[in-house]
């Protein structure tokens, strides 16, 4: 399955969590590797809840990481994702 297609579904299924997200680009800290992103507001009360929700949702589309940014801190992480085995659905 293409990229551009795990993205569709990636984006259709957070529209369909109900998340507010955003379109941008990731991209690595060197600049060299950029692709289409989506940036996810997490609520305050059920952040945790949520960021678990995303990360097995981007790993379901075989997305490598997630970047999670704290407003109040004005500091982010990387999330590195394990490799899926390629049988879930």
């Amino acid at each position: 399955i293409s990229n551009q297609l795990q993205n569709q579904r990636l984006k259709e299924a957070l529209s369909s969590a109900g998340l507010s997200f955003y379109e941008c680009v990731g991209r690595s800290p060197d600049g060299l590797h950029q692709e289409p992103s989506f940036a996810v507001a997490l609520e305050e009360v059920r952040g945790r809840e949520q960021l678990a929700y995303v990360a097995s949702v981007a790993g379901r589309f075989e997305q490598s990481a997630i970047f999670l940014w704290n407003s109040r801190l004005r500091k982010g992480q990387t999330i590195w994702l394990a490799e899926s085995s390629g049988d879930s659905p």
